[in-house]
């Protein structure tokens, strides 16, 4: 584990419930210069793109480089921080056993801004027999924004011989690119770095050039025989990732056919299925719906014929059943409305123990002779004949009267005989 970088950004300027805030960095560009004492200066530029309103932001930087086994404390120098302008900015700082930490103070509201940090760090560059090395986590695993850009230019105190005297190294994401710029100079490139994705330097130069933390054993096959060992891992790493990415595009293909399947059988079902349907609907009617014709049998009436009696209606509707009394008052009234009949409604006074009481009595007068009358349905002769046929005379005269509660006690005197009157015909 190498030294680690962070930075953390807050806002104290609105409520979090007053304004939707956020930011990234659009470029981070940061040089670092080794000096001969084994120290070096690191100024870093960061872009902010900020929506919604700041006002201070922290950074710390722990002081603890652990590395196989060993442990070799860092301390931080000449830490300031400027803006745009070079105006420096106020600060406050604070160094425990761990970490150092810093605190600074801007304004900032939907713009971009760009931080000039500037610092010295010793005790991070470790000097073997055979080499120098600075061995360090210049992004760390917990700066929560993504960046989108990132330059890391490292530049030695002088010149190399030869290209091949320097060894240059890149850990963290698979987009980054470490290179050798010039005799004294390593760059590292990075895009599209995603919050919390760490970026590792490490660069290789001969020794005598840097007075660093001492280490008595040779380093620099040990430390290419371990890159090696980083690079086979990372391209292992790149293939279960190409893998991985390769079954989620066939997963991804597989579940587009399936939903376009469906949405082809779906399409056909709506335009077969309601055919299916109509030709089975028609099936089933000719089978069970459909009525049956017969020659000796005149078509069925859809709708009750408005001319026909009400008795008969009844028939109708109850399918060849018994009539019930409501046929019997039916055709009253019919024959009523035809003249054969007259209902009327007189007041008569009766005298009682209490006194006079006023009663309604309600009277069927005969008004047309029909023995002859060839208009009148079978069963609705009998039916005249059955209620008149309790006068003393069988031959029926116009302007014969009968109560209606005399017909009433007839009928439930006498059932069979005006239930077989009402049924007639």
């Amino acid at each position: 584990m190498t030294c680690l970088t962070a930075l953390f950004l807050a806002s104290i300027d609105t409520p979090v419930w007053a304004e939707s805030k956020n930011f990234y960095f659009p470029e981070v560009r940061i040089e670092v210069n080794i000096n001969r004492d084994g120290s070096f200066v690191v100024d870093e530029y960061r872009t902010y793109e900020f929506r919604g309103s700041f006002s201070w932001a922290t950074l710390w930087i722990p002081l603890q480089v652990n590395r196989e086994g060993r442990s070799y404390d860092a301390t931080i120098e000449d830490f300031h921080i400027s803006d745009e302008q070079d105006n420096p900015l106020r600060i406050e700082t604070s160094t425990s056993e761990e970490k150092f930490q810093a605190k600074w103070f801007y304004s900032a509201r939907n713009t971009r801004r760009t931080f000039h940090l500037h610092y010295r760090i010793r005790g991070g560059i470790f000097s073997y027999l055979d080499v120098s090395e600075l061995y360090w986590q210049i992004i760390g695993d917990s700066w929560d924004k993504p960046t989108q850009k990132a330059i890391i230019n490292v530049c030695l105190p002088e010149e190399v011989k030869s290209r091949e005297d320097i060894l240059v190294y890149g850990h963290g994401p698979l987009s980054g690119w470490a290179e050798i710029a010039d005799l004294k100079t390593a760059r590292f490139t990075v895009s599209n770095l995603a919050s919390r994705q760490y970026l590792e330097i490490r660069i290789v130069w001969p020794a005598g050039m840097v007075t660093g933390v001492p280490s008595n054993f040779n380093a620099r096959d040990s430390i290419r025989a371990q890159e090696a060992l980083f690079v086979q891992e990372t391209i292992e790493r790149a293939k279960r990732a190409q893998e991985e990415a390769q079954r989620a595009e066939e997963a991804r293909e597989r579940n587009l056919k399936r939903f376009l399947f469906f949405v082809k059988v779906w399409a056909i079902w709506l335009a077969v299925g309601p055919l299916i349907w109509l030709i089975s609907y028609l099936h089933f009617w000719k089978r069970v719906g459909k009525d049956y014709h017969f020659e000796d049998i005149p078509r069925y009436y859809p709708e009750i014929p408005s001319k026909l009696s009400p008795a008969l209606v009844e028939v109708l509707l109850r399918e060849g059943g018994a009539v019930t009394p409501r046929s019997f008052t039916a055709t009253l009234f019919d024959l009523a409305q035809r003249g054969y009949l007259e209902i009327e409604d007189r007041k008569e006074e009766k005298r009682g123990l209490f006194g006079h009481k006023e009663d309604v009595v309600t009277t069927v007068t005969l008004k047309k002779d029909f023995l002859n009358d060839s208009t009148l349905l079978p069963f609705e002769s009998e039916f005249l004949l059955f209620y008149l046929s309790q006068w003393q005379s069988r031959k029926e005269r116009k302007g014969r009267s009968l109560a209606l509660t005399t017909l009433r006690l007839i009928s439930r005197n006498t059932p069979r005989a005006s239930k077989h009157g009402t049924e007639t015909g």
